[in-house]
């Protein structure tokens, strides 16, 4: 995997086939249908944005961040990150949130610390969702500097 130790944000996306039914920490049972989920954070502990990112995708055996219970359900896809001292995770949100073929998850999930008010930094798209399509969207929408790699 080819993503740098320096701080950023990112965007994990995952695929999920069938129904799942999680008990995800305190937001209880938690049902994922299948579909696309995009999952926003930011990564300014130590190890950075590899650290994070290889945890999101790896399946740890301690779950700690509420992503972590749906990585033991899903397959990644796609990781969408860029390097930067300032959190961007809530501004991909908002641009991901502006595609009509996406919408917030749950309310809460991924954003119990959210400073900025957002509904859910998880958000959920149907299985033939157009991934190029999303990624270009991001670009326009201000979110150019972002890299990508394929899982």
């Amino acid at each position: 995997m080819n993503v740098p130790s320096e701080k950023g944000s990112y965007v994990i996306v995952y695929s999920l086939n069938d129904i799942s039914e999680v008990r995800v920490g305190s937001l209880g049972k938690v049902e994922f249908n299948p579909g696309i989920y995009f999952y926003c954070g930011s990564a300014f502990g130590s190890g950075g944005l590899a650290s994070r990112i290889y945890r999101h995708i790896s399946k740890p055996l301690k779950q700690f961040w509420h992503v972590d219970y749906l990585s033991q359900v899903s397959k990644p896809l796609r990781i969408w990150f860029t390097m930067s001292e300032k959190s961007t995770e809530c501004s991909l949100v908002r641009s991901l949130d502006k595609n009509q073929e996406i919408s917030p998850f749950s309310r809460g999930f991924g954003s119990s610390d959210c400073k900025e008010g957002c509904f859910a930094h998880l958000l959920y798209g149907l299985l033939d969702i157009n991934l190029h399509k999303i990624v270009n969207n991001l670009h326009n929408d201000g979110h150019n500097y972002l890299k990508e790699l394929i899982i």
